[in-house]
């Protein structure tokens, strides 16, 4: 006999190598395949109903067969969608009335009303193999095999995975109980799943469930079987559980299985580095040589019920936040560790695969080398950030080096454009108007040609001497490259050569250098007031005023001359000029004050005011940082990089 089922009716059936047959009211076998296969063949592998009444029935040879409620056979195999030389291995139906057919060559069907049927195969995320069991719920099936155990339901399969590879390998028995608890008939011995775990592990696919064994320590007479597909596991109505193996059936009786043991408890042996034992410091740590890269950590259960059922699982915070499966294994490695503080942890199981509530604990405290430690790290920043700042310097040195020869290069040239002007261009223009002016005053006064003259002559004294001044304005270091008071001397006293006005220059204080983008503009402020002093004023003296003391550096530009119009000082320009408001401009943009002070006929007075913190260089700034400062002001466009 290698079937029994019994239906819903209570009627008992058996299959054998002869066939279907059921017992009859007078306890007679009756048999069931005469009338439709006389010349049965195979050994009946499977029987099972469905919600019309009928009876799955799996053959060997025949395949799959349907015997209807009247007693009528129909022979499925190849039809309707049912797969052609295949074997049925199980069958079930769910609370749903929809029957689920496993079948050896690892296809799943679901078989609904009408014969509507659903394949499931390794495409669909069958992956189970061979399937040798399933076990059937409301709206979800359990499906078991020889490569493991998976869940089907509404939304696809799920896998349960456990602590041990191999604990769901070659399950031909499968048992779910009311309390969800799953029971396994496999390879590894009878195995109970807590109803829990498994509610875990399907909210949590990372889960691995914890296992509770029997096998033969516990006087388990063998194995289930796994070569032929038989079922090996069933739930009777009174609650036990019946399991399978070659030689014998064992009863198992959920209901009176006495309470798991406690949890074991675990015990830290010894941390060594090197083969040697690191003995823990009062307080309980353990602190190995300066530069330790290397652990091994030994560890074991103090449970002395069945020992080799214990499982470990160990992790190294401060390393890792993941547990390691170990299995049985009572040791942990740990290579290239670097200095720092870490705490090894190690959970158990018991004989029953209940696991140790809190980790047993040590701490472990790697100091670093001096090479490890901060201050060398420290020193080694330092070292880069001196070495960029030595690097940063070089590369301006080299910049204020190439500005300063192009400086001179450019001072050359200005100098050189200049002597040509007044050596060829000028000097011949001024003896053409000597030339002109005798011949005027050759003409007598009462000809209009003789006024005409006049003013040709007139305007050509003027063209002479703004040359004179362009040409000045050309021999003229750049603003910002010399102390103020030198280029004021320098300019002053080269105007003054050209006008009948005299030129004197005074300096208050020690003279202090001057910030560079300050100077600059200071320097074009007061080269303009100069020009418009000698070139309008008629003034017969003109002076420049500089001091340095006190809490602001002042410039100030004086002339006896005829004045400022007081229409101009109301306006700030005259018409078509740009002088007076480009000074203003300037003196604004380093942060300092412009006046204007002037009356008709008693001269005119510019007065420049800087704050101190404005005019002069921090105190304290070191030459390279302000030679770091000024290149990134020019590389922003803002001022000129001091040459030289």
């Amino acid at each position: 006999m290698t079937r029994v089922a019994v239906d819903r009716a209570g009627t008992v059936w058996f299959g054998d190598a002869n066939g279907l047959s059921r017992l009859g009211p007078d306890g007679r076998n009756i048999d069931e395949r005469r009338g439709q296969f006389p010349d049965w063949r195979g050994t009946l592998l499977e029987i099972a109903e469905e919600r019309s009444g009928a009876l799955w029935v799996s053959s060997q040879v025949l395949g799959l067969l349907r015997r209807s409620p009247d007693g009528g056979w129909e022979r499925l195999e190849g039809k309707k969608g049912f797969p052609d030389r295949s074997h049925v291995t199980v069958a079930t139906m769910d609370g749903r009335g929809r029957s689920w057919l496993g079948y050896s060559e690892g296809i799943l069907l679901r078989v609904e009303d009408g014969d509507r049927i659903t394949r499931f195969t390794e495409k669909e995320g069958l992956r189970v193999g061979a399937v040798l069991a399933l076990a059937a719920g409301e709206s979800h099936v359990w499906i078991a095999g020889k490569r493991g155990l998976q869940r089907l339901d509404e939304s696809g399969f799920h896998e349960l995975r456990a602590a041990s590879a191999d604990a769901f390998n070659g399950v031909s028995g499968l048992v779910e109980t009311s309390q969800g608890d799953l029971w396994l008939n496999g390879a590894e011995g009878i195995t109970r799943i807590d109803g829990a775990d498994v509610r875990r592990a399907l909210a949590d696919p990372g889960y691995r469930v914890p296992v509770t064994t029997l096998d033969t320590s516990d006087g388990l007479p063998g194995r289930a079987e796994t070569m032929w597909p038989l079922r090996t596991a069933l739930q009777t109505p009174d609650g036990r559980l019946w399991f399978t193996v070659p030689s014998a059936v064992v009863v198992v009786d959920p209901a009176a299985r006495t309470n798991a043991a406690p949890p074991p408890v675990i015990d830290i042996q010894r941390v060594s580095t090197n083969g040697l034992r690191v003995a823990p410091g009062p307080d309980g740590r353990v602190v190995p040589a300066a530069g330790t890269r290397d652990l091994q950590i030994d560890y074991t259960s103090l449970s002395l019920a069945m020992p080799e059922r214990t499982r470990f699982k160990y992790r190294l915070r401060g390393l890792e936040t993941d547990w390691h499966e170990a299995e049985s294994r009572r040791q942990a490695f740990y290579s290239n560790l670097g200095p720092g503080h870490y705490v090894f942890e190690v959970l158990a199981t018991n004989a029953d695969g209940v696991w140790s509530r809190k980790p047993a604990t040590r701490v472990v405290e790697i100091p670093p080398t001096f090479l490890q430690s901060t201050v060398f790290r420290l020193l080694c920043a330092v070292l880069v950030l001196a070495l960029a700042a030595f690097l940063v310097l070089m590369r301006l040195r080299q910049l204020e080096a190439r500005a300063a020869e192009r400086y001179r290069t450019r001072l050359e040239e200005r100098t050189r454009i200049a002597q040509d002007l007044h050596d060829t261009l000028l000097q011949g223009f001024q003896g053409l108007v000597l030339r002109f002016q005798r011949v005027a005053w050759g003409i007598p006064e009462t000809l209009p040609a003789r006024a005409e003259m006049e003013r040709a002559l007139d305007r050509a004294d003027e063209i002479v001497i703004d040359g004179r001044y362009r040409i000045t304005d050309l021999r003229q270091a750049p603003p910002g490259s010399r102390p103020l008071e030198q280029t004021l001397e320098s300019l002053g006293n080269d105007l003054a050569s050209f006008h009948d006005a005299s030129f004197h220059l005074g300096v208050d204080g020690v003279p202090r250098p001057l910030d560079a983008g300050v100077c600059a503009e200071l320097a074009l402020v007061a080269r303009e007031g100069l020009f418009n002093a000698f070139q309008h004023s008629k003034a017969t003296r003109i002076g420049a005023h500089v001091s340095y003391s006190g809490p602001h550096f002042a410039l100030r530009i004086t002339d006896d001359g005829v004045g400022v119009p007081p229409e101009v000082q109301a306006d700030g320009q005259r018409p078509g000029h740009w002088g007076l408001s480009g000074m203003r401009d300037r003196v604004t943009r380093v942060g300092g004050s412009f006046q204007l002070r002037s009356a008709p006929g008693d001269g005119t007075e510019i007065l420049v005011s800087v704050p101190a913190a404005q005019a002069y260089p921090r105190v304290g700034e070191r030459p390279a940082f302000t030679s770091l400062q000024r290149w990134i002001r020019a590389l922003l466009g803002r001022v000129t990089p001091k040459p030289g």
